[in-house]
């Protein structure tokens, strides 16, 4: 603090014109994360981007190589539909919503994953979607919910590759 106190308003000016981009890129990359942390489980190479987790009644297991488009939203946590008022509120599963992303996924921007699910190998998650099941290896995926398009290629076309 004591060199900004020193520093000009014009030189104040332009070291947080030159800060605002690195910071603004740190923030997109850091994922925001709702429960335990500890129910977070990466992969090597996984590509965040602005992320949101909610870990609150599972967890989420991510392959290596998968990675985000931005604003992608991967839910465990929901609340008893069944209950009213603050019991809606307070009600929520402690487990069994787990997600688990294979390896190799692109989750496509806007797209929000509700678990329990699992994402199979190599899929591609269309921009918006919403998961809700499990989802076949090698093939995209779109909608809402998602449903399979098509195979992403020739070596997923099989059936027998389910």
């Amino acid at each position: 603090m004591e060199l900004i106190d020193k520093m000009t308003e014009e030189e104040t000016k332009a070291l947080a014109k030159r800060l605002t981009p690195l910071i603004s890129q740190e923030l997109t990359l850091t994922p925001t994360i709702w429960g335990p942390p500890t129910r977070l489980h990466l992969g090597k190479g996984v590509v965040l981007i602005n992320t949101l987790f909610n870990l609150s009644s599972g967890d989420v297991h991510i392959g290596d190589f998968v990675f985000f488009g931005h604003n992608v939203s991967v839910l465990t946590g929901t609340h008893a539909i069944d209950q009213f008022d603050l019991a809606r509120q307070l009600t929520i599963p402690l487990s069994g919503r787990d997600v688990i992303i294979e390896k190799g996924v692109w989750i496509a921007s806007n797209a929000t994953i509700i678990g329990p699910c699992r994402i199979g190998e190599n899929a591609v998650i269309g921009v918006g979607s919403v998961v809700i099941g499990d989802l076949r290896s090698g093939w995209f995926h779109a909608g809402v919910p998602a449903k399979p398009i098509k195979p992403v290629s020739q070596e997923y076309a099989n059936p027998s590759s389910i």
